[in-house]
Formats: structure tokens, sequence, C-alpha cells
């Protein structure tokens, strides 16, 4: 009886009394060797612009046996790598350049597209292939400790997270924080209009300083993308020049004390706050404060 292999690693199995006086060489190249690839081969695909079926041989050395699968070159178009259908783990690299994918499937499985420059472990049970561990890019990240239960993109989304810009004693897990440096928030400037927009996704603190040149009255829109519980401040400047005689109403979404709108001060350079609170998100409280200016 003829020899017959493994069904994931092609591994020779020698029937008995088979090869005599060469089954040793045979098993020495056949199997121990493949076994080696398959534990710790590191192969290199060179990728372009042409999909390519990694080899699978019965027996003998190729490339889909080895342990870890690198994936270089510049592509040319997105580029499908097609590996056997057979259950088997893999480390890649995909180490190519060029604004294009590289995608991993096998005969008749879905293709999954693999993050240029990352390092990842997929596995494949015969037919799809999961990757096990998704790579996270942070451009900077510098910390002594970080402790928590949860960090997630839609509560973390920044380009440099070190100690210089969060420095947090404790993350508790009942949702608070303690800060040992101040927690400062920017103030983004308002355009100065007839109707003047406010996007509350933009930030918390806002700032608009009105000119002689939009006319003598503005009204606060109703802001867009409020989110019930967000608060902060508005800082209304007038003018630095011409008669500060400039006036400001607001949309219909802003609540005031007594339901009376404050008349904002009308002298040049003039600051009034108003210090908000989002209610609901058609519903935000103002708490004026006027005339802001140095004690006399």
């Amino acid at each position: 009886m003829a020899s017959t292999f493994t069904n994931r690693l092609g591994l020779e199995k020698q029937t008995d009394g088979e090869n005599p006086n060469s089954w040793g060489a045979i098993l020495n190249t056949n199997v121990i060797d493949l076994i080696d690839d398959a534990i710790a081969g590191y192969e290199i695909v060179s990728v372009s612009g042409t999909g390519i079926t990694l080899t699978d041989n019965n027996g003998s050395s190729d490339q889909s046996r080895n342990a870890s699968l690198e994936f270089s070159g510049t592509l040319t178009a997105n580029v499908t790598i097609t590996i056997p259908s057979e259950e088997k783990t893999y480390f890649v690299r995909e180490n190519s350049s060029g604004s294009f994918a590289v995608q991993m499937k096998t005969a008749s499985g879905s293709a999954l597209t693999l993050s240029q420059g990352q390092n990842t472990f997929v596995a494949c049970d015969g037919t799809s292939i999961y990757q096990l561990d998704v790579p996270t890019s942070v451009t900077s990240f510098t910390a002594n400790t970080l402790t928590a239960t949860s960090i997630t993109t839609t509560i973390l989304d920044a380009t440099d997270v070190n100690t210089s810009t969060v420095s947090a004693t404790v993350l508790n897990t009942d949702g608070t924080a303690t800060f040992s440096g101040p927690v400062i928030g920017t103030v983004t400037t308002l355009t100065d209009a007839a109707s003047v927009a406010l996007n509350l996704a933009q930030g918390n603190n806002f700032y608009i300083q009105m000119t002689s040149a939009v006319g003598s009255s503005r009204v606060l829109e109703n802001p867009s993308n409020a989110v019930i519980g967000q608060c902060g401040s508005i800082y209304i400047i007038q003018s630095v020049s011409g008669a500060a005689t400039k006036t400001i109403s607001f949309g219909d979404a802003y609540r005031f004390k007594a339901g009376v709108a404050p008349t904002i001060t009308q002298t040049t350079s003039a600051v009034d706050l108003m210090v908000y609170n989002v209610r609901d998100v058609s519903i935000v409280d103002i708490l004026p404060v006027q005339n802001l200016k140095p004690e006399v």
C-alpha cells in the first residue's frame, strides 16, 4: 500500500514495510523538515498587482505550510492571496506599499482585508479566515501606568496620548476619574454673522467677537449636535471699534430665568458670559453673567 498524507500539513504517512532502506530519508525530508516549516518557517511572498495562490504540496516544501507569511512589494492593484482550504493558523506581516489592499481567502471563503503595515494572527477553519488579533495603531503613547476596564474609540480618539496631556491618578471602575493636573478645554471661535451657528460637536466652550461689518443685530441659532448633559460657556463680546450697540437674540431652544432673555451689555469691548447646560436635545438652559470687567 502506498503512502498517504495528513489532511492539514501534507506530511507523508508511510505504510508498514514500505520503502525499505529509504524510509528514514523520507521521514526526515517529508515529515520532520516539513513540521519544522509548519512550526517556525517564515515565507516572504512578493506581491504587486496579480492574485497569488500559495503552493500546497503533499510531502514536499511549499509556501502555505509555513507558520509565518510576509507579503512584501509595491501594490499596483488590490491583490488576493488564496490559501489552501485547510485548517491552519498563520502569523501574517503585511509589509506592502502602495494605495491598494492585500486580502486573504480560501477558494470558496470570504476575503479578509489585511491592514497595511500591520502584524496580525489569523486562523482558517477550512473555509473562512478569522483575524484573532486586530492591531491598534497609536501614533504616540507615553504613560507610566494605564488601568482601565474598557477604552474604545467611542470615548478616546486622539493622535497623541501622553502624560503631558493626560495625567490621571486614578481611572475609577465606577466611571469617574481623578486627575492630578488641570483639565483644559479649548475655546472654539464662532463665526460672526447675522445668524451665528453653534455646533456643540466642536467643543464645550465658545467665543464670538462681534464686528461692525456684519450689522447691528445677531441671532444665536439653536445648537446642532446637542447631547444631554453637555455643559460649557459662550462668551459674547462687543465690537472693539465703532458704536457698541450690537444686540443678540436667541433661538427657541434656549431657556432663561423667568423666560426673559438678557439684553447684552452695549459698551465697547463688553464681555458677557452665557453658561449653558443641555437639558434635552432641543432644550438648553442658560445662566447669563454680564458685563465682566476688572474690579473698580
